[in-house]
């Protein structure tokens, strides 16, 4: 909802921009509370969100997520230097019904849709493409990329990414992320976004956290480097999301909001549902450390 569209400067309460999500994927309504909770104990960048019961013109249109829009103000809580460009790369429709999948590649780099800062028509983005392309035939692959990729960001991201089983994000499917290059260490970051596919298996999807697609993750899972530092992220995340307390929080969240779930007359599914998806990540909760110190010989 963009705030001030037909009347400039306009705000509601200092925000341009509200993000309303419907939840119509995420059948528990708790899977992006829980999913930042996880970016937020390991210092990811992540978007604040709370929830909102919808009305327009008087009817009651439900229950949504109001989650908090990437904009200057949202990159001005996590790092020194808002200046810099944001993008955000979910993938590219066109009419013909073909699709463009956004990851740093020369060819790509067009398409990244600026969000904040200066229009450069995706040199920044391309100038990483140039860096990978010649780090991952030099056999220096961490030496020749770390004054431009944050490695220690990327490890955490991707560790929390893996953790609470996100999907369709950067590593596993290029999707549902944004990029932001950081002034203060001229180095690029890549920031989560949209988990209603998150706390799901990656090979119940054709995936492998093994294996991962996103170049830049690709890129360190192939790296003996990076991917020892990978490791010890994995470990480091599994002790903080245990620490947590995520199965109380799923319990609060839902006493929470459940009235007004009931509630909700364009609500998709029933509370039968709602409580089997429930369950499910209560089981996810107590059981994703251990799965990935197996999965990785931890």
């Amino acid at each position: 909802i963009d705030i001030n569209r037909y009347v400039d400067g306009q705000n509601l309460y200092g925000l341009e921009t509200l993000t309303l999500n419907n939840m119509v994927v995420d059948y528990s309504f708790v899977k992006e509370r829980l999913a930042y909770m996880v970016y937020d104990a390991v210092d990811i960048p992540h978007p604040r969100n709370s929830y909102a019961e919808v009305y327009v013109n008087g009817e009651l249109y439900g229950l949504y997520l109001n989650i908090e829009t990437p904009d200057e103000k949202y990159i001005n809580r996590f790092y020194d230097d808002n200046t810099g460009n944001l993008y955000d790369a979910d993938y590219i429709m066109y009419d013909n019904g073909g699709y463009d999948i956004l990851d740093f590649y020369e060819s790509l780099a067009p398409l990244f849709e600026l969000e904040e800062g200066t229009d450069v028509g995706g040199e920044d983005i391309s100038e990483i493409a140039e860096v990978l392309t010649y780090a991952e035939t030099s056999g220096y692959f961490m030496s020749d990329t770390e004054e431009y990729i944050d490695w220690d960001h990327h490890t955490r991201m991707m560790a929390a990414e893996m953790w609470v089983g996100q999907i369709d994000g950067y590593s596993l499917n290029r999707n549902n992320y944004l990029v932001y290059f950081d002034p203060s260490t001229e180095l690029v970051t890549i920031l989560p976004w949209d988990h209603d596919y998150a706390f799901l298996r990656d090979r119940d999807w054709g995936f492998s956290w093994l294996n991962p697609t996103g170049r830049l993750s690709s890129d360190c899972v192939s790296s003996f480097t990076c991917r020892e530092m990978l490791k010890a992220r994995i470990r480091q995340v599994n002790n903080l999301a245990d620490g947590l307390n995520l199965a109380q929080a799923l319990s609060d969240t839902d006493e929470m909001i459940r009235p007004h779930i009931v509630a909700d007359p364009r609500r998709e599914t029933d509370i039968g549902t709602v409580d089997y998806y429930q369950s499910y990540l209560y089981q996810w909760i107590s059981t994703r450390s251990e799965e990935l110190e197996d999965k990785w010989g931890l």
